[in-house]
């Protein structure tokens, strides 16, 4: 029960998968690769995490910069 969310979040990605690509077993689109990669590793939730703090630090850089900030 611990992996819920991280098992209904595949199981979206997969259900959003053309059938043909269901039945061959083989084929995942490449967002859906980069998807799964984040969601389930480790290192995914890494890549998350330092994507969420850079994409904050430049908006935040943005706001100080038109407020006339240093």
């Amino acid at each position: 029960m611990k992996h819920l969310p991280l098992t209904s979040a595949a199981l979206v990605l997969i259900a959003c998968m053309p059938l043909k690509a269901q039945a061959s077993g083989f084929y995942l689109p490449p967002i859906a690769e980069a998807m799964l990669w984040l969601l389930i590793n480790p290192e995914g939730w890494a890549v998350l995490g330092v994507t969420i703090v850079l994409v904050l630090v430049c908006i935040v850089a943005l706001i100080r910069r038109k407020r006339g900030g240093r």
